[in-house]
Order: structure tokens, then sequence, then C-alpha cells
């Protein structure tokens, strides 16, 4: 639940035959999801496939955004 994997401007992602154990965050991303499985949460535009999902929320701790931005 302390992982996240942040695909922040992904237009597509394809996730075919693996485990994964974290959160992914694609709010862009049409997702092809077949014949694995997630135990994390999941973000996304829209999602096909026969992947299997498993709900644990993203309990880790993101840094904050402060400072300046670069030009």
């Amino acid at each position: 639940g302390k992982t996240l994997i942040n695909f922040c401007d992904a237009t597509s992602l394809t996730l075919t035959g693996i485990g994964i154990r974290a959160s992914i965050l694609a709010p862009k991303a049409a997702v092809n999801f077949t014949n694995g499985n997630i135990d994390g949460t999941l973000v996304t535009k829209s999602v096909t496939g026969n992947g299997e999902y498993h709900h644990v929320p993203f309990t880790g701790t993101l840094p904050s955004c402060g400072g300046s931005q670069p030009p």
C-alpha cells in the first residue's frame, strides 16, 4: 500500500500477464488489463480486459509540492 506508480501523461497503458503490488495513477490513460492482477488502487480514464483487481488503498506519503519552480 505504500508504492505509487505515476503515469501522469500516458494516454494508453497495456498490462498483460503481470502481478502488481502497488497503486497506479494514470488519469489520462485507456488501460488494457488482461491476465494479471493488481493489489492496489487503480486510477485511470478507462479500463478494459479480464485482469483481477484487489483494492488496497494507498497509505504512503507523497512529498510536498512546495518550493520554486524552474522557468
